[in-house]
């Protein structure tokens, strides 16, 4: 899978710089354009494999159902991780949420939060804590019990939820791109 997407991603770039060097000319050379044409081709062969790029980031929801350590490798396995670096910022979580997420799953999807290590401890993936939170209402409530995050669909607000890791969900996938 990942060798599909390296080769796929290395077509397009070879595709553009082709492109780009036997049809500009000296007043095609602006560096939006480029800019825009670039995002456009990384948007399109990431969109093949199934990822969904907002901002920064390309998103993709896991196929099964698992346990959020099962759907952490999972992520790891497609090229990418829980998500938790572009859904911090709660706007971009919403716009994530109404893209990708929608109508279409009826129970949380996992993210990359937990407090496995120490209770009521929130943190990213990353390690970094997780202090500004849209828990949704009477959130977190697991009292040890549930210990690793996911993102639902509560009036298309698109709020977190403390769920118990061995629960089975799908989960968010998330990579970093650079656009």
């Amino acid at each position: 899978m990942l060798r599909k997407l390296i080769f796929l991603i290395c077509s397009a770039i070879i595709c553009l710089m082709l492109a780009k060097s036997s049809w500009a000319s000296p007043s095609d050379n602006d560096d939006q354009d480029s800019n825009e044409f670039y995002e456009e081709v990384l948007r399109q062969v990431l969109a093949q494999d199934g990822w969904f790029v907002i901002g920064s980031y390309a998103y993709k929801v896991t196929r099964y159902r698992r346990s959020w350590l099962q759907t952490r490798e999972s992520c790891k396995e497609m090229g990418g991780y829980l998500a938790y670096q572009g859904i911090r910022n709660n706007t971009l979580k919403r716009e994530v949420g109404r893209a990708i997420i929608g109508s279409r799953y009826s129970e949380g999807i996992w993210i990359g939060l937990n407090d496995r290590l120490e209770e009521s401890e929130w943190i990213w993936l990353d390690g970094s804590r997780a202090d500004t939170i849209e828990w949704d209402i009477n959130e977190p409530n697991g009292f040890g019990l549930e210990n690793c995050g996911e993102m639902w669909d509560e009036n298309k607000k698109f709020m977190i939820n403390d769920e118990g890791c061995c629960d089975l969900h799908q989960g968010l996938c998330e990579r970093k791109i650079a656009l």
